[in-house]
């Protein structure tokens, strides 16, 4: 959209009702469709003013109350919008390699929001948009998943190829641990655990940058 331009061209797109936090990504596909993937809530701070806990009526079976991963496709020719649900486990701070930020990509990665009746976090997800495929690192009993990172390996090639990093809350010592994850291993073992004196706060975002020399 121009700053300070000619909006004559801009186009409207009837979307659902919904509420929309986070974007996981967007691009514009082959033949000129725009594809935007969210995090879509059934709705929020309607009912529940002081905190983000909405949508009693189930929109899905296994997460009537959670956000659902979906991908909105946005025909500009027709002016339409149609709608996919790529992955309703009930997942939100949605992140992915930047390297693909506004291209075509194939992998995202969420933590837990939700489990159908009430509002809780969990494990961390790993989406393969394209195969439908989702892979779950659940960090145990008391422990709940911040946003997910994702940090490239020095030199990697593959979409993948890197590290998972997460602030994860451990309540039985009401504190956080930063946990790195291999993506490519994303069930597997964490590669390190470090224990931080404090709790971080839930719905931090943050982001990592390699020390420079």
């Amino acid at each position: 959209m121009p700053r300070n331009g000619d909006l004559n061209g801009l186009i409207w797109f009837e979307a659902p009702s919904c509420w929309v936090w986070h974007i996981v990504n967007a691009y514009e596909a082959e033949g000129g469709e725009v594809v935007v993937d969210v995090a879509r809530h059934r709705r929020m701070f309607d009912h529940h003013w002081q905190k983000p806990n909405e949508g009693s009526t189930p929109a899905f079976a296994s997460s009537p109350n959670a956000p659902v991963l979906v991908r909105w496709t946005l025909d500009r020719t027709r002016g339409r919008l149609t709608e996919r649900v790529l992955d309703d486990h009930g997942g939100d701070f949605p992140r992915f390699n930047d390297r693909f930020g506004g291209q075509n990509y194939r992998y995202a990665y969420t933590s837990h929001w939700g489990d159908g009746v009430s509002f809780f976090y969990g494990p961390a997800y790993k989406h393969d948009i394209r195969n439908g495929r989702t892979e779950v690192h659940d960090f145990g009993p008391g422990n709940a998943s911040m946003e997910p990172v994702f940090v490239p390996r020095s030199g990697a090639t593959d979409e993948d190829d890197g590290y998972v990093m997460c602030y994860i809350f451990n309540g039985q010592r009401n504190s956080s641990d930063v946990v790195i994850l291999s993506a490519q291993d994303f069930t597997g073992e964490p590669l390190a655990v470090v224990e931080l004196p404090v709790r971080v706060p839930f719905g931090f975002h943050g982001a990592w940058f390699p020390d420079c020399p």
